[in-house]
């Protein structure tokens, strides 16, 4: 299930309802640590930053939990997230979030679902207009652009004789 929490341009992005409860803990747990109001407070923004900064807590939270101290630094370019100590050790930890949209995968197999709506909106758009339908093809994350050209092909061949709320496969 996911939850949406901020409505950007390039679509939804939003926590789990795993990841709000660990958040939620995480803030009961670090309630009392100098810096949290500040973490609370950009929480709220209505940004990717309320993400980095969910993250962040959570991160925190963990080490608390092994028995670690925890200081928040300061926000500002240059600056690491955290400080945990215990004992004789001290560490600067930075938390960063994957950002899927900057993976080769995710990049080549968005050009590759492009390019097959786009054949076959070219070649179908109008017929499907003309009876009022639509085509829906779920497609694997892992097929290389060689097989756009093939799967435009079967899809313009069955789809016009394809029977009506039938799921189909295609080789």
């Amino acid at each position: 299930m996911q939850l949406v929490d901020v409505k950007r341009e390039k679509g939804e992005v939003g926590l789990s309802l795993t990841q709000w409860a660990e958040l939620v803990e995480s803030l009961y747990r670090l309630r009392d640590n100098p810096g949290i109001n500040e973490q609370v407070r950009r929480l709220c923004f209505a940004s990717h930053e309320r993400l980095d900064t969910a993250l962040v807590v959570v991160v925190a939270g963990r080490y608390k939990t092994r028995a670690w101290e925890v200081a928040f630094e300061a926000n500002g370019s240059g600056c690491s997230d955290l400080r945990v100590s215990n004992e004789d050790r001290q560490f600067y930890v930075e938390v960063k979030r994957e950002n899927i949209q900057d993976h080769d995968r995710y990049n080549t197999f968005s050009a590759n679902a492009s390019a097959v709506v786009e054949g076959l909106f070219s070649v179908l758009g109008e017929w499907l207009d003309r009876n009022n339908l639509r085509v829906e093809v779920k497609l694997s994350r892992g097929f290389s652009p060689s097989l756009v050209t093939k799967i435009c092909g079967e899809l313009r061949t069955k789809v016009p004789d394809a029977p009506l709320r039938l799921e189909q496969t295609i080789s």
